[in-house]
């Protein structure tokens, strides 16, 4: 994932789920509250040795998965009573990878739909996912541009030059996504962007 051509998606937390299932003693040490919006203990993050910091967090730890009551063919589909369960708990990149690919389709729908069926590049949808994403306050190689908001993504493909919906003009996009800057200690180093 640190190509630049592709979407590097890390994993954010939500642990509403322990406390709806009590996971870990978390119902009766809690205070009925829950964090979300931190980054998994299980999601990658860092510079790459390209000097690439994840594109983006996506909900990644603890969430729900539609699962089979058929344990005899799906073992993996047993609550933590052991009877089998139709939703399981499911996290990691694993699952914020396949989040951020249907926000990417949503995406390339709102954009064809609001351009005459034409596509966008594999970059403008991803100029789209990074832009809109919302910043945690965390540092950019564990968030990259922060985390995944779909509805905003759609709405700046919506409203993209040449949309026949220009219901939201204030929507912007940022190139390029990410920049690598390095210098001597003291020295003063920048780059520019475009906001569209």
């Amino acid at each position: 994932s640190t190509d630049p051509n592709v979407i590097s998606a890390g994993a954010s937390t939500d642990f509403q789920s322990y406390e709806q299932t009590g996971y870990a003693g978390a119902r009766p040490f809690s205070n009925g509250k829950w964090v979300s919006g931190n980054i998994s203990a299980l999601s990658s993050g860092g510079i790459s040795q390209r000097g690439q910091v994840p594109d983006l967090v996506a909900p990644g730890e603890a969430d729900w998965a539609l699962c089979s009551t058929n344990t005899a063919i799906f073992t993996e589909c047993a609550g933590y009573s052991g009877k089998p369960s139709p939703i399981v708990l499911f996290g990691g990149t694993s699952e914020a990878s396949p989040v951020t690919a249907g926000a990417a389709a949503l995406v390339i729908q709102a954009f064809r739909e609001y351009h005459h069926g034409v596509s966008p590049s594999p970059a403008l949808v991803k100029q789209f996912l990074t832009s809109t994403a919302g910043d945690l306050g965390l540092p950019a190689p564990e968030q990259g541009s922060g985390l995944l908001n779909a509805d905003a993504a759609v709405k700046a493909a919506e409203n993209y030059r040449g949309s026949t919906n220009a219901a939201q003009p204030d929507q912007v996009l940022v190139t390029p996504q990410q920049s690598t800057l390095t210098g001597a200690p003291g020295a003063h180093v920048g780059t520019s962007l475009t906001v569209t």
